[in-house]
């Protein structure tokens, strides 16, 4: 079977985003079960907030803009994404969810883990990203990596408890490679 391609989707645009500092960490677990890592980061792919005069989930809908597009394609062409969430007033960030928004048809079925991170281990995030994840028609998984600031990663994303966040990391890779080849597998 061939490698699994699964895209790492970042989800903040601040330029000290903790989530760049996670990046690494997910990407070495991912490569050790064996998937095809890409990154996909949101802040430098510059989608405008939607402004379609067809809406995404319309048959006829094609993205307008280049970055839509290129966008489009890394979500058709990843077997599964992870994505690293902020949890911002205990809310999704806004480029992430914007990202959500751009696309329909192409989320189903497709399975997503999440990396949240917060003062509360990302608890409402991952409850918010899960209902958009079904919403959509994707799969939302089971087990997130829900990391604590000042507990599992510093505000700055220094990891503060290595063995804690490369497990929870480990954890939800694990099942989302795990997914991706039960979901190959002919029925």
């Amino acid at each position: 079977m061939a490698a699994k391609t699964i895209t790492i989707v970042t989800g903040s645009a601040r330029s000290n985003s903790v989530g760049a500092t996670l990046v690494p960490l997910v990407q070495k677990e991912l490569e050790k079960q064996g998937a095809t890592v890409r990154l996909a980061d949101l802040k430098e792919l510059d989608m405008p907030f939607v402004d379609a005069e067809i809406i995404p989930s319309a048959e006829d809908f094609v993205p307008p803009h280049d970055s839509v597009k290129q966008w489009q394609d890394i979500v058709t062409s990843s077997d599964g994404l992870i994505l690293l969430a902020p949890e911002y007033n205990s809310q999704i960030s806004a480029i992430q969810k914007n990202a959500f928004d751009w696309l329909y048809t192409d989320w189903i079925d497709k399975p997503i883990a999440i990396v949240g991170y917060s003062w509360s281990g990302a608890t409402t995030v991952v409850e918010l990203l899960n209902k958009l994840i079904t919403k959509v028609g994707a799969k939302p998984l089971t087990v997130p990596a829900q990391l604590y600031f000042k507990k599992d990663i510093e505000l700055d994303g220094t990891i503060l408890d290595a063995e804690t966040v490369e497990s929870k990391i480990a954890a939800a890779v694990e099942e989302l490679v795990a997914d991706i080849g039960d979901s190959k597998l002919p029925r």
